[in-house]
């Protein structure tokens, strides 16, 4: 990346907590996303969050949704190849 961190895996297991009103109306009140991410060895995790913060801070499905969105990384790593 531009950061200089290399990403080697990426899973999620997302969250996410509703509510259903008297009359049947749906809603989501919030949302936490938990990535397992595989970084390259000898990566720095405490980088690759502060890289993760800003990368949230445009992501587009984030700022189109009306409730909160937390992100909760797991980091792991491996060698290149």
């Amino acid at each position: 990346s531009d950061a200089g961190i290399t990403v080697l895996g990426y899973e999620d297991a997302p969250e996410a907590v509703g509510e259903t009103e008297a009359n049947g109306a749906s809603r989501f009140l919030r949302a936490t996303l938990r990535p397992r991410i595989v970084l390259a060895e000898g990566a720095d995790p405490a980088r690759a969050d502060a890289v993760h913060g800003e990368i949230h801070k445009v992501c587009f499905i984030a700022r189109s949704v009306n409730f909160p969105v937390a992100i909760q990384a797991r980091y792991s790593f491996r060698a290149k190849g």
